[in-house]
């Protein structure tokens, strides 16, 4: 059975899939680096960084580094707590 935030992402996949938006999950463990955004999408040019979180989930401070970075290097970085907040932001995206 899957978990609340695996819920979570896979909803949100299958929205971005039916908007068009190119999107890829992050490997953990040994693959990756600590703090790393679960998913990747890239729409209209614009990298997208989502971390998933349940609505009572925390980031940890390794989240908050890469949130720092990715912001710092003029990308986006969503706290995604659902499909909603991600598709807003691609909405945005796509209205600039």
């Amino acid at each position: 059975m899957p978990t609340p935030e695996g819920i979570i992402k896979k909803d949100i996949k299958h929205a971005l899939d039916q908007a068009g938006v190119y999107w890829t999950m992050v490997p953990g463990g040994a693959f990756g680096r600590n703090g790393e955004p679960d998913m990747i999408a890239c729409c209209d040019g614009r990298y997208i960084a989502i971390e998933v979180k349940t609505p009572t989930g925390v980031q940890s401070d390794w989240q908050k580094l890469r949130q720092s970075q990715i912001e710092g290097a003029g990308g986006i970085y969503i706290l995604a707590r659902s499909v909603d907040d991600v598709m807003e932001v691609i909405s945005d995206v796509r209205k600039a």
